[in-house]
């Protein structure tokens, strides 16, 4: 089964924001315009964030 289309520009955004920077990723996706990426965005970049930092904070222990 293909994967939606809104599954891959999501995956490319999030690859874009920790490679290029969360600014040039932020407004790739204003440019597509679809609130519903935009939405799904902000909560994998939130958990994904919230994952680095829960690991930086069990190696410094």
């Amino acid at each position: 089964m293909e994967q939606p289309q809104w599954e891959a520009q999501l995956e490319e955004l999030v690859e874009m924001a920790f490679k290029e920077g969360l600014a040039k990723a932020v407004e790739k996706a204003r440019k597509i315009n679809d609130p519903f990426l935009l939405d799904k965005f902000h909560d994998t970049l939130t958990n994904e964030l919230r994952d680095a930092l829960i690991e930086q904070q069990h190696k410094g222990k």
